[in-house]
């Protein structure tokens, strides 16, 4: 559903800031509330400023992405953190779902995805793109046959099938009205799974980082 949105940017090259603020002024209900090149400065303004959305890079000087998201989620768990990095390593996108991030595009996402993304963020949603969801299972694959994920409650951690089966269909390309229809399931339904999705790549990510195991 569409709804009014603050965000703030964090990104510490100009010309992609700037570019990212234009393209985004296209759409009325968004608001910008500043731009942040570094990730302490990002912590500082976000902390202050309190937008429903920062858009974060990872590679920021002082503190990178990554830090500044575990920040801001840390002490302020209603801002909804939307990644959007040219890195795009799976244990890079696993980290940032294990520090509280809610989504996770590529620079390369034209102005109406993003807008898309941070209205499903804002709605509780995994948002996630195609390439990205490649890059989930194919560096799933590699974890599970070359590391040890135990979970805090000492069990071992595993996607469930159902999870697995969507970041496919998203790698695929698919919305969320085409998945739903693949699996037989309602929209409703499919979210709610997709939450769930976004909560084991959340205890992933909190594994790795753990381990020192990430980015």
């Amino acid at each position: 559903m569409d709804r009014d949105i603050a965000f703030l940017i964090a990104e510490d090259q100009d010309i992609v800031s700037l570019g990212l603020k234009i393209s985004l002024e296209e759409f009325s209900r968004l608001k910008l509330l500043g731009l942040a090149k570094d990730g302490e400065k990002a912590v500082e303004m976000a902390l202050s400023l309190k937008p429903d959305v920062v858009i974060m890079d990872l590679g920021l000087p002082r503190l990178d992405g990554i830090q500044a998201t575990a920040k801001i989620c840390h002490a302020e768990p209603a801002i909804k953190i939307l990644v959007m990095s040219s890195r795009e390593k799976a244990r890079d996108i696993f980290a940032c779902f294990g520090v509280g991030a809610s989504g996770f595009c590529r620079k390369e996402s034209s102005a109406g995805e993003v807008y898309t993304a941070m209205q499903e963020i804002m709605d509780g949603q995994l948002a996630i793109e195609a390439k990205v969801a490649g890059q989930i299972l194919a560096g799933w694959q590699e974890l599970k046959s070359s590391t040890q994920l135990v979970q805090s409650d000492g069990k071992a951690f595993a996607f469930s099938e159902m999870e697995l089966q969507i970041v496919a269909l998203i790698a695929d390309g698919l919305n969320n009205s085409a998945i739903a229809a693949k699996l037989g399931q309602s929209v409703d339904t499919l979210i709610e799974h997709k939450q769930k999705l976004k909560h084991s790549l959340s205890c992933l990510g909190s594994i790795l980082v753990a381990q020192g195991d990430a980015c």
